[in-house]
């Protein structure tokens, strides 16, 4: 260990340049860092289209909406539907 206290008391240039070496190394660290305030989180949305071309909205209704409504959803919070016949 003396040794080495020694070599870089002896070499003052050789210090200088491990010494910005390690700072610019520390600086280009620091500002590739992720700098995230918030954890991300994902919005769980669907939306099912269910095109029935000639159908008025009750036939749509009886046929599809009310069907898919009536199926096991596990976590499904909220249904919003909206019957269109085109």
């Amino acid at each position: 260990m003396q040794k080495f206290i020694k070599y870089f008391l002896k070499n003052k240039a050789v210090t200088w340049l491990l010494l910005v070496l390690i700072l610019a190394g520390g600086l280009f660290s620091y500002a590739k860092m992720g700098k995230l305030e918030d954890a991300p989180f994902t919005i769980k949305q669907a939306l099912v289209l269910t095109p029935y071309p000639g159908a008025s909205p009750s036939e749509v209704q009886f046929q599809v909406t009310d069907v898919l409504e009536d199926c096991d959803h596990d976590g499904v919070a909220k249904f919003l539907r909206r019957e269109l016949g085109i």
